[in-house]
């Protein structure tokens, strides 16, 4: 059953995009950086280790579409580096980096277009490759999101973040991140019915 969870969550995830790419409507288009830090709480199956937290830090880009104000779709790049667990000299965990690639979905509460603060909340699921030897190398994941966005301000959103990894061999495995994103690029098509045509 364990195995099957992932796949099952991310059927269930894919089935509001389609509609997504039909839908009438102007179409928004970004492309974010995502600055993050935090830290993370380990606990392998083993009792001579013990939960430990370790501090991380991400890079990552973002690119993001929506029609309408409400939902936008996308998906994220996080390079991702977790240090030592450092307790008196003896180091539970080595440090590593992790690659991951997150599908998401945003909900956006309140008009970006009108108001200078509005709300923003985010899911997503998929899958993070670690460089590492103390762990298995392919890990599925999911992600929760949730924070303020600024319509004039030279940071676009904070938010807390925070991410479960499905690994066999962890009793936890869990992520709390502090980002920050900013926009890179940033586009609006009217819909086709809209534009001018000319003879």
């Amino acid at each position: 059953m364990k195995r099957l969870s992932p796949l099952v969550l991310t059927i269930f995830f894919l089935l509001p995009v389609k509609g997504a790419f039909s839908a009438p409507g102007r179409t928004h288009s970004t492309i974010d950086l995502l600055v993050s830090g935090g830290t993370s709480i380990l606990n392998i199956d083993n009792p001579s280790f013990g939960a430990k937290m370790v501090p991380v830090v991400g890079l990552g880009i973002a690119p993001y579409f929506s029609k309408g104000n409400l939902f936008s779709y996308g998906v994220e790049l996080l390079l991702q580096y977790s240090m030592k667990s450092n307790y008196n000299d003896y180091f539970y965990y080595d440090s590593y980096f992790s690659l991951s690639l997150v599908p998401g979905i945003r909900v956006h509460i309140g008009n970006r277009d009108t108001v200078n603060v509005s709300y923003r909340f985010g899911a997503g699921l998929g899958f993070s490759h670690v460089f590492s030897g103390f762990t298995q190398k392919n890990v599925f994941l999911t992600s929760l999101s949730g924070g303020l966005v600024f319509r004039n301000f030279f940071l676009d959103a904070i938010l807390f973040r925070y991410t479960h990894n499905f690994l066999r061999s962890f009793q936890a495995f869990e992520t709390f991140r502090l980002e920050a994103s900013f926009t890179l690029w940033e586009k609006e098509t009217e819909p086709a019915s809209r534009r001018k045509t000319f003879r």
